[in-house]
């Protein structure tokens, strides 16, 4: 349709994705300042206190202090 652009899914790839997202987390890290940046392994043990189901999670840095959890 004009300049936008369009992919078509079938309705199983869709209801697929809607549950997927269900299982997934975007977090934001805040430091404060002077405060030294967390490697992955270092922010996941950190998070696995809090969270216990994310110790079979992966952790994924998406840039500027935003990571997924798969």
């Amino acid at each position: 349709m004009g300049d936008s652009v369009r992919i078509k899914i079938s309705q199983d790839e869709y209801e697929y994705g809607i549950v997927d997202c269900r299982c997934n987390h975007r977090v934001k890290l805040t430091l404060h300042k002077g405060d030294s940046p967390l490697t992955i392994l270092a922010l996941k043990s950190k998070l696995a206190g809090l969270w216990h189901s994310l110790k079979n999670e992966d952790v994924l840095p998406l840039g500027k202090n935003f990571f997924f959890l798969i």
